[in-house]
């Protein structure tokens, strides 16, 4: 072979390289996904934390947030941008702690109340919420719901309870304590489900059976 064909094989092999090259940039471009998420920082009731501990199908996003003083959290909503206080059932904090799924305009979560906790118990205020008020008060589940929340009834002789989750029938669940005391005089949990339906379909009419 001579020098002259040489030259030319080693040409088109550099140019035969190239162009699969330059093809398989191209597939690797065209295949690159798509980003299917974004970030947005999440605005506080004035305090120094906040976490979304909630997100459901129409990108509402629930949680807690410290108030400016940082000494109670309130339930938190974010929603299309806006920041909505849950408010409480008249004690310091509230918070909304498990995922609810509900896309029909419900939040549950736990608050605490004005009343003393009779037996002192701190098991269901002390892991949710920070000092210095995070014990002392009982505890209910609670519904939020058009601006407006509400306490979940415990066991008959309870005085805690505990609302984790709900879905588009109306049905909340979590835990709530009975009269039932144990050696160390605490009353005994029983997992609960609350019937509950939606404002929104009373006002049109629709209501579920219980």
């Amino acid at each position: 072979m001579t020098i002259q064909k040489q030259i030319s094989y080693m040409l088109l092999t550099v140019l035969i390289a190239a162009g699969c090259g330059a093809a398989l940039a191209q597939t690797q471009t065209k295949a690159k996904p798509k980003v299917q998420y974004q970030i947005s920082n999440l605005d506080s009731l004035g305090g120094t934390s906040s976490g979304g501990n909630s997100i459901n199908d129409q990108s509402w996003v629930a949680g807690y947030s410290r108030l400016p003083d940082n000494q109670s959290r309130h339930a938190t909503l974010w929603r299309n941008g806006s920041l909505l206080d849950l408010g409480t059932l008249g004690g310091p904090n509230s918070s909304v702690t498990w995922n609810v799924k509900n896309t029909e305009g419900i939040i549950v979560g736990i608050s605490q109340t004005a009343a003393p906790d009779p037996l002192g118990e701190a098991w269901s205020s002390a892991a949710f919420y920070g000092p210095p008020y995070n014990v002392g008060f009982i505890n209910l589940g609670f519904v939020w719901e058009q601006g407006q929340m509400r306490g979940l009834p415990t066991f008959v002789g309870g005085n805690n309870g505990f609302a984790t989750g709900a879905n588009n029938l109306g049905q909340v669940v979590g835990w709530a304590e009975n009269d039932v005391h144990d050696p160390t005089h605490f009353r005994h949990l029983r997992s609960g489900r609350w019937k509950t339906y939606c404002q929104a379909r009373r006002a049109l009419g629709k209501r579920r059976s219980d």
